[in-house]
């Protein structure tokens, strides 16, 4: 399914001059690609807003990337906006996001004693 307006690697190497295959090569940083070339597409991407698609390269990795939300009050209006700003943005990156609701603080210090919580005051 493509994403209405989102610049595809195909119209990506199609504005650059070069192939599918070259433009995904400079994407990822491989390949023997010239200095010049390697120069137009990255430009080409920026000027076309380009963000690589998150669900094609999990395929061909076999890894999906994820990430967990731990906080205690969704209720509060500062976390749920964070929460909400960090979706938003993972989402772009086709980035799988899981909110765990704690009950109790205490809890989360005994689970998660390295993790950074989103706390009142």
């Amino acid at each position: 399914m493509k994403i209405k307006g989102r610049t595809t690697l195909k119209t990506l190497a199609k504005a650059s001059g070069v192939s599918v295959a070259t433009a995904s090569q400079v994407i990822r940083g491989v390949g023997r690609i010239s200095e010049h070339t390697r120069k137009r597409v990255l430009s080409t991407a920026e000027k076309m807003n380009y963000i690589p698609d998150g669900r094609a390269i999990s395929m061909r990795s076999g890894e999906r990337p994820e990430i967990g939300m731990i906080i205690q009050e969704l209720a509060n209006p500062f976390n749920a906006e964070v929460v909400s700003g960090v979706s938003d943005y993972l989402e772009r990156y086709v980035i799988c996001s899981h909110l765990l609701l704690a009950l109790k603080a205490c809890w989360l210090s005994l689970c998660c004693p390295n993790a950074y919580f989103l706390r009142n005051g």
